[in-house]
């Protein structure tokens, strides 16, 4: 019975190395053949994988106000004009594939008397130089980038392994090749469709760089809604962000009027976009790309996401300062500021709920962060009897830059904070904030169990209030 259970624990393991999405939670459903699809011709061993978590962080520093005087209600707005930008609360959470490199001693039958006893491990660390030759087959949309340091597509290979990663093979027309980041970590943005091939110890992966991916309406499910979706380019051509279709379409303008024109893949879940020019004048698109936890940049010359690194779990709203970046990390509760120039998160700081919409006042170096989940216990599920407290209301997060520090509160704005817009003498906060009103047992028409307002707070620094 042991040696059964064994072996059919064997069998198990190999059909999860044949397809990553069918023993993972799922990302994303795409209408066509899924992009993490891997089949694993492997010769001698196995992989596995394990899920991460993200860490809950407590934010500091909490201001009083009860009744707060700063903000004022200054009208309804209608269930089609919800945002000051095009967030929603869209759900979905994207988990992260990760895997940690395991070496499982295998109980195999044996052919003695004595019944089946354990055999020598097959190592699963491709560097070792017993390590099992093996090929694995993986097919990657075009505008994806791969961490060879710990990658959803790459599960396989898991965290931390010591040796590197080799281009083998690549189209002849590709010129991308693997990037080395500040901390030695490799990645590959393929550049055109095609057969790529990596080595990595024994392992060899084949890629299927696909462009068929490309739709304009990719996936079915709508796991994450756009944050910032527009951006300008010197050209005058505008770029708006599709999280459906894993990509950012070119809007140009001509006598005629506007055109759509390219449309070009990026990493999962798009949800916002900004310019940044760096030092050599070459302009760039910064991409949040959510579901890959990752900020791309995409060459607005060549239409192509040229590289994607790390940034954490959920990028969502994206605001450029100088060389650097502010990303609303929405599924960490926190704010990461990245140097663009070094493409790396230099900074991390703790904020309130889910955040994504920011505003920036640059001259008195103040962040402003909403959370987009604030307010009420539960702000889209049962009724709740007492209402959270004033001073844990902590709606909007002010982030002194220059500390990356939380100085101060905003506290109850609203349950859903959906956008922010801050006027150029950076003295008024513009809030747009859906109320839930989740303490009504009876059933009553005219109840408004929900309303849309936009609310002004004083966020002058002279004012006294």
């Amino acid at each position: 019975m042991t040696t059964t259970l064994l072996l059919f624990k064997q069998l198990l393991l190999l059909g999860c190395s044949a397809s990553l999405m069918a023993c993972s939670d799922a990302e994303q459903t795409p209408q066509s053949e899924s992009s993490a699809d891997v089949t694993t011709e492997a010769r001698e061993g196995e992989t596995r994988q394990a899920g991460e978590t993200s860490e809950q962080p407590t934010p500091d520093n909490v201001d009083t106000a009860e009744g707060d005087p700063r903000i004022e209600d200054i009208g309804n707005t209608t269930d089609d004009d919800e945002a000051l930008s095009d967030t929603t609360s869209g759900a979905g959470d994207a988990q992260e594939a990760s895997a940690d490199v395991q070496d499982d001693a295998t109980m195999l039958p044996d052919d003695s008397d004595q019944g089946p006893g354990p055999m020598p491990p097959a190592t699963q660390n491709p560097c070792e130089p017993n390590a099992p030759l093996k090929t694995i087959e993986i097919v990657l949309p075009l505008g994806e980038t791969l961490d060879m340091s710990g990658d959803d597509y790459l599960a396989f290979w898991g965290k931390g392994l010591p040796c590197d990663v080799l281009l083998s093979e690549r189209p002849a027309a590709a010129q991308a090749t693997i990037m080395t980041g500040p901390e030695e970590d490799q990645r590959l943005t393929p550049d055109i469709p095609g057969t790529w091939v990596l080595v990595r110890g024994q392992d060899t992966v084949v890629i299927t760089v696909d462009a068929a991916y490309l739709t304009p309406d990719t996936f079915v499910n709508y796991n994450y809604s756009p944050v910032t979706p527009l951006a300008q380019t010197s050209d005058g051509a505008l770029w708006v962000t599709s999280p459906v279709s894993n990509a950012v379409q070119r809007v140009v303008f001509t006598d005629a009027g506007p055109e759509v024109d390219a449309l070009v893949p990026t990493g999962s879940w798009p949800t916002a976009i900004s310019p940044w020019t760096d030092a050599e004048g070459q302009e760039w698109l910064l991409v949040s790309q959510t579901g890959r936890d990752s900020l791309g940049f995409l060459n607005p010359d060549t239409l192509r996401v040229e590289d994607a690194f790390f940034v954490g779990n959920e990028p969502a709203g994206l605001i450029v300062d100088g060389d650097f970046a502010y990303v609303a990390l929405s599924g960490e509760d926190k704010v990461a500021r990245v140097d663009l120039t070094e493409r790396r998160v230099s900074d991390v700081v703790a904020v309130g709920h889910d955040p994504r919409a920011m505003a920036l006042d640059a001259a008195q170096g103040r962040l402003f962060v909403a959370s987009l989940l604030s307010s009420n216990a539960h702000p889209r599920g049962p009724i709740q009897g007492d209402l959270v407290p004033s001073e844990e209301q902590r709606d909007v997060a002010v982030i002194d830059t220059e500390s990356f520090t939380v100085s101060a509160w905003v506290h109850e704005v609203g349950t859903i904070l959906r956008g922010l817009w801050l006027n150029e003498a950076a003295t008024e906060l513009l809030v747009a904030a859906s109320h839930a009103h989740n303490t009504v047992v009876e059933v009553d028409a005219d109840s408004q169990p929900h309303t849309h307002r936009l609310m002004k707070v004083d966020v002058d620094t002279n004012s006294e209030s």
